[in-house]
């Protein structure tokens, strides 16, 4: 959706810090997040990813930009919405197939399901947790300004 591209210039934007669970996990098992999921177990995968959300500073100014996995983790959201605003960057699950590399992403929940029905279950998911939906197929520049004004 972009939401790693708008998340680095909103932090610098705002002088926060950006961080991206996904790159963190990358970082501490030396790996891309597919065989991470295959070494972990998607469950596990999903307990690491709320455990580096709810280690999260409250009292620090962060932009997150969360795996889209990351709604599964209810504790996690509620932990984000105490302290935080988030933000829904909505794109067609057609542009999002496009956008994505789905071999090397780790898609949780792909090996069930197929993307179509993945993009269904998750899209109310993040409409409940977003204060704002937005039209991720703006331009990025665009993105960030509606974000800043609130």
């Amino acid at each position: 959706s972009g939401k790693s591209f708008v998340g680095k210039q909103l932090a610098f934007e705002l002088g926060a810090v950006f961080i991206d669970p996904d790159c963190i996990l990358e970082e501490r098992h030396g790996t891309t997040l597919a065989n991470i999921v295959a070494k972990l177990g998607e469950k596990a995968f999903l307990e690491a990813e709320g455990q580096i959300l709810l280690a999260l500073d409250k009292q620090q100014q962060y932009v997150i930009a969360p795996g889209g996995s990351a709604v599964y983790h209810e504790k996690a959201m509620q932990y984000l919405a105490s302290f935080s605003d988030i933000y829904y960057l909505e794109v067609s699950q057609a542009v999002l197939e496009q956008r994505i590399e789905i071999a090397s992403r780790g898609i949780i929940g792909l090996e069930e399901k197929t993307f179509k029905m993945l993009y269904q279950e998750r899209a109310p998911l993040y409409q409940q947790w977003a204060k704002k939906v937005l039209d991720g197929q703006q331009e990025r520049a665009v993105l960030v300004t509606e974000i800043l004004k609130g």
